[in-house]
């Protein structure tokens, strides 16, 4: 009796817990599939989505980088699209920082925080101003 209990537990336990990364993955798909059909709206929404889902999944703040970028070039330019980039890049540098701080072990967190320097690293090599690049590492 004791083992069926204990076992329906734990059953119950990692479908809880499958289901929720299953949840993630449903979000991010939606996201990029919509995001790849230029629904720009619907990318972010699905994007809030799963942060309010889970909060430690590295990919949708980066992807919202992504989104907003291509958003603000379609509609206002390459101008403002880069420096929505400056932007956007600044204000998810402290959420990464603060996942590393979390969990310093996995490595998804400074890829995408690398991948988020990155960015601002190509918009300064676009705009021709080489300095830009390196202050971003300083």
């Amino acid at each position: 009796m004791k083992f069926n209990i204990l076992f329906s537990f734990l059953l119950l336990f990692f479908t809880i817990c499958l289901s929720r990364e299953k949840l993630d993955d449903y979000f991010l798909e939606k996201a990029i599939n919509n995001l790849y059909n230029y629904k720009f709206e619907e990318s972010l929404n699905y994007l809030d989505s799963c942060i309010n889902n889970n909060s430690l999944h590295p990919a949708p703040y980066f992807l919202k980088i992504a989104n907003n970028w291509l958003y603000t070039q379609t509609t206002k330019g390459y101008e403002a699209s880069y420096d929505m980039i400056y932007s956007e890049v600044y204000s998810t540098i402290p959420i990464y920082d603060n996942l590393i701080k979390t969990n310093p072990d996995l490595a998804e967190y400074y890829l995408f925080l690398g991948s988020s320097y990155g960015l601002m690293a190509r918009v300064g090599l676009a705009k021709k101003k080489m300095v830009k690049c390196f202050q971003v590492w300083l």
